[in-house]
């Protein structure tokens, strides 16, 4: 047993004297046991002569009970305890505020790693947290994080990490600083760059290879959700979007459109928020284009073929007279409730173009023949004169 040598200050009434003990063995004070037989020093605060506080070589216990210590530290800092909560409490008045902090050294430098406030934020790397949980890291190089949490306990998402303030070398580019960096293995699966890099200068990037996917909702019911792009969050003004090929469709089957394509499944509508289901294009406001090309079925070729029955002109008269247009053309009330049916209206445009064709012809063939009896009847007229002048002259 190591001697153990203790300076006792002896107070008396008239003077103080000091002396100096050297003892051999455990030294117990106020009754304590030594029952395990491994104490340098045991005090019993309590009644039993449990060892209440112990000192062994290097380690502390408190609590003890035989040989079964509640709490120990080793010469390796460690403390631990048996059968116990270890338990942390910072005592003071009703109007004290303490705090609980944890420091560590490293390389020869002592610092504040972990604090706990006395109003329960958690800091990790800062003296002052001011919110539940509070993470301030250093500038690093290589692939560092300023915090990583990693899924280690089996099935498909081991390996899954989300990290913090990242340094990622492998990101594509290089020198890849991220806010939020999730990842499995080498798969980067979402990263949130924070837009003072020059490779990427705060553009977002989805790359998943072939079809990358931004999800409105994460369950099977069908609801209306719309993906906004907003302008800012303080003025709420919607922002432009420029795309390559675009689907608008309920189904990504429907179509593959190219670069430069738009195909929509449904109606569209330009200038007007209403949309007539039985129309593709609802647009308020005018179409200016070099050309459009109507597609047309039943063209008014009928009616040059020879059973065609032209409408004689007295009975388009009387028609016109009672309904102020021509026949098969809708009137103004119906164009202004229903709108124009492009390809029709050529089309029947086209019949009257023809049908009045047909008119002029008959009335050509008319003329000429009234023609050729005029011509007849001047000619008979002459002959007329010239025999009168005749019989006038004997």
């Amino acid at each position: 047993m190591k001697k153990i040598k203790i300076l006792l200050a002896l107070i008396f009434a008239s003077n103080i004297g000091f002396a100096q003990v050297t003892h051999t063995g455990p030294v117990l004070i106020n009754g304590a046991n030594d029952n395990d037989g491994k104490a340098d020093l045991a005090v019993s605060v309590g009644s039993g002569g449990s060892a209440t506080i112990a000192l062994s070589g290097d380690q502390f216990r408190v609590g003890s009970t035989d040989v079964n210590w509640s709490m120990w530290m080793g010469a390796n800092g460690v403390i631990q305890t048996y059968n116990q909560d270890l338990t942390f409490y910072a005592s003071g008045g009703s109007s004290a505020s303490q705090a609980i902090k944890f420091f560590t050294r490293h390389n020869g430098v002592a610092g504040q790693r972990l604090t706990l406030s006395s109003n329960g934020f958690l800091g990790i790397g800062t003296t002052a947290p001011n919110s539940d949980l509070e993470v301030v890291g250093t500038s690093g190089t290589g692939n560092s994080r300023n915090f990583k949490v990693t899924y280690a306990y089996g099935g498909g998402l081991t390996g899954t990490e989300l990290s913090g303030l990242v340094h990622e070398t492998s990101l594509v580019g290089g020198n890849g600083w991220t806010a939020l960096l999730a990842r499995k293995g080498s798969a980067f699966r979402a990263a949130v760059f924070d837009g003072h890099t020059d490779i990427l200068n705060g553009h977002l990037t989805i790359d998943a290879g072939t079809n990358p996917i931004i999800y409105t909702g994460k369950d099977g019911t069908v609801s209306a959700r719309y993906l906004y792009l907003i302008h800012s969050p303080s003025s709420g003004i919607a922002s432009g979007l420029k795309a390559g090929g675009v689907l608008i469709s309920d189904a990504y089957s429907y179509a593959s459109p190219g670069k430069n394509d738009l195909v929509v499944k449904g109606s569209v509508s330009i200038g007007t928020p209403n949309i007539d289901p039985n129309s593709v294009i609802n647009a308020n406001g005018t179409i200016r284009s070099k050309k459009v090309k109507v597609e047309a079925t039943d063209w008014p070729d009928y009616v040059f073929e020879p059973n065609f029955q032209l409408r004689p002109l007295h009975e388009l008269e009387s028609y016109i007279k009672v309904n102020k247009h021509l026949p098969e053309v809708p009137s103004a009330q119906e164009v202004e409730k229903d709108g124009l049916d492009l390809g029709q209206m050529d089309a029947t445009l086209l019949k009257k173009i023809e049908e009045l064709t047909l008119y002029t012809i008959e009335q050509e063939k008319k003329i000429h023949a009234q023609e050729s009896e005029n011509t007849a009847l001047k000619e008979l007229v002459k002959n007329l004169a010239e025999r009168i002048e005749k019989l006038e002259k004997k």
